[in-house]
């Protein structure tokens, strides 16, 4: 597709992104969706204001009702989306990527992310947009703030329960970041371990104001980094790519957490020490009941955690890269964790979407003393020996921590064309071969740009080198050739 990425439409701001191109994308998808109301939310960007005017203004001339969310996570639109029976969600966000970049994401029905085929019909209607709007793109006039934490008037905020009317277009959808907080709230009872300390990069961005509020609620002793909404910081230096900043700072604390600049991606720290988005994942598998005994992952997932859960009995779905391909896999079949390696974990039916805040306090609850020590299962590739929970006055046990496959990847300018080379398929089936039962390798075109990308996993960490230097080498040499 031409607009949509690996999640939703993403680009530089001003070149591949423009207001232009943000009003198409409304009026698309008002045409898509048709008719009903949908949640606008962005994150801390300096573009975000004007790309969700722009946004709302093609939503709004298609006719729909726009309910302006204001400044909050990605998870709070699509909770907020499901709550107010919303016809659609949308955020203005690029997530992890940093502030010169802005995004639009596009949430259906119960606030899930939009499935490929979905996203291609909205795309066909974009490009007979353009001749809308032309020239300089101004917006016009300031828009109030939305009234955040603390906020009593719930007079605009209807739930599924009101068959009233849904507010009208530029309406302020007032006391939106205090419903999401309260949903997250009363899903916890931690006064057991109340005053626990923690450390949260918030990244300055959407998590800035709802993170720190969360997790003091529930009455941890909460240290917040990068709290304050500054556009043109997030993601710099900190954040989710950046779990060096809480290892800084945990000065005696046991958690800290970092979120991206929309809240829905965590890194986790504990006790000092980084733990891998496989390893969180796998301790929520054992905190919860998996429907099915399974846990819905991607081709990127270490095969560590695949032949770990199969030891515990479960098993590993995977799915394209892309946390709305593990989206589309659980809700078909009722599945209720997914996660990343990459930190994007989706519990439901807690959340439909990907919600760092919300695996924050379910890998904590996941921790929770449960009264006997235990051991991890037999065979378990653990690191650290014993797997103890109520052990220490904190109240805390400890996590497993995989013992992961060497796992590494390249990226090389090529057409697809490379992956169909008979040459190229011999090299990587010769070396998925020497890497036998316990490594493989992927090739796949990436989804933003055009390169192929090479993945090599095994329990050799020599022969993934290998494999990965030869595989780049002849992709050169093939573009050299022509």
């Amino acid at each position: 597709m031409t607009y949509f990425g690996t999640d939703g439409i993403r680009g530089l701001y001003g070149v591949e992104l423009t207001e232009n191109l943000a009003y198409a994308a409304g009026r698309a998808a008002a045409a898509y969706f048709q008719s009903g109301a949908v949640v606008l939310g962005r994150d801390t960007r300096d573009s975000g204001e004007s790309l969700a005017e722009a946004v709302a203004r093609g939503l709004s001339d298609g006719g729909l009702e726009v309910l302006d969310a204001g400044i909050l996570p990605t998870p709070a639109v699509s909770y907020l989306t499901d709550h107010l029976n919303a016809a659609a969600g949308v955020m203005i966000s690029a997530s992890h990527n940093p502030a010169e970049y802005n995004g639009i994401k596009f949430f259906g029905a119960r606030g899930r992310k939009l499935t490929e085929e979905q996203e291609a019909e909205i795309e066909e209607r974009i490009s007979g947009q353009w001749s809308v709007v032309s020239g300089q793109w101004s917006v016009k006039g300031n828009r109030e703030q939305v009234t955040g934490i603390g906020c009593q008037d719930n007079a605009q905020l209807k739930d599924k329960s009101d068959n009233s009317q849904l507010s009208t277009f530029n309406s302020q959808l007032h006391c939106a970041l205090e419903k999401y907080i309260a949903h997250i709230v009363g899903q916890f009872d931690f006064s057991a371990v109340k005053g626990t300390k923690v450390v949260l990069d918030c990244g300055y961005g959407a998590a800035g104001q709802a993170a720190p509020e969360i997790f003091r609620r529930l009455g941890f002793s909460v240290r917040a980094l990068f709290d304050e909404p500054r556009g043109r910081k997030i993601n710099r230096g900190c954040g989710a790519l950046h779990p060096e900043n809480v290892k800084r700072h945990l000065g005696g604390a046991v958690f800290g957490f970092s979120f991206d600049g929309d809240a829905d991606r965590l890194s986790v720290v504990y006790r000092g020490e980084e733990l891998d988005g496989d390893s969180v994942i796998y301790n929520l598998s054992r905190a919860m009941t998996l429907k099915d005994d399974t846990v819905v992952g991607t081709t990127l997932n270490n095969l560590a955690l695949e032949e770990t859960l199969a030891r515990d009995g479960k098993k590993l779905i995977r799915t394209d890269v892309g946390d709305k391909y593990i989206s589309a896999c659980m809700f078909q079949n009722g599945y209720n964790l997914g996660g990343e390696q990459s930190g994007h974990f989706i519990i439901a039916p807690d959340a439909q979407t990907g919600d760092g805040i919300l695996a924050a306090l379910w890998f904590m609850r996941s921790l929770l003393s449960a009264g006997e020590p235990s051991r991890p299962p037999r065979g378990h590739p653990s690191e650290g020996g014993e797997f103890s929970r109520g052990e220490g006055a904190d109240g805390f046990g400890e996590p497993i921590r995989l013992k992961l496959y060497a796992q590494s990847a390249i990226s090389e300018f090529a057409g697809k064309e490379i992956l169909e080379d008979a040459g190229f398929r011999a090299l990587i089936d010769r070396h998925a071969r020497l890497m036998g039962k316990h490594g493989r390798i992927l090739t796949r075109m990436s989804g933003t740009e055009p390169k192929v990308r090479v993945m090599a996993e095994g329990a050799d960490a020599e022969l993934v080198r290998v494999a990965l230097a030869e595989a780049g080498e002849y992709i050169k040499q093939r573009k050299n050739e022509r």
